[in-house]
């Protein structure tokens, strides 16, 4: 099991993911309640969405605002930190 790593755009306001490896499962959770529920992926799971991601796949939801974090789209941000 890996240690949880918190993604390096979290910011002040509370936006603040977590991931680690379990096995062959990826796991994610909310940083700000370290006893809350935990979201499990395959590790395809996770590929096929970073895929969609560094694509621009997901840029289109009405909710997603990735510029307001970073000042960049979200298939920009996948980009950059693949870089």
């Amino acid at each position: 099991m890996s240690q949880w790593i918190k993604a390096s755009v979290s910011n002040a306001q509370g936006s603040c993911v977590q991931m680690r490896r379990v096995g062959e499962m990826i796991e994610v959770r909310d940083s700000k309640d370290p006893d809350g529920p935990v979201l499990r992926f395959t590790v395809d799971e996770i590929a096929a969405w970073l895929d969609g991601a560094e694509r621009g796949e997901f840029d289109d939801l009405p909710w997603v605002d990735q510029s307001s974090v970073t000042g960049i789209s979200g298939a920009e941000a996948v980009g950059h930190r693949r870089a």
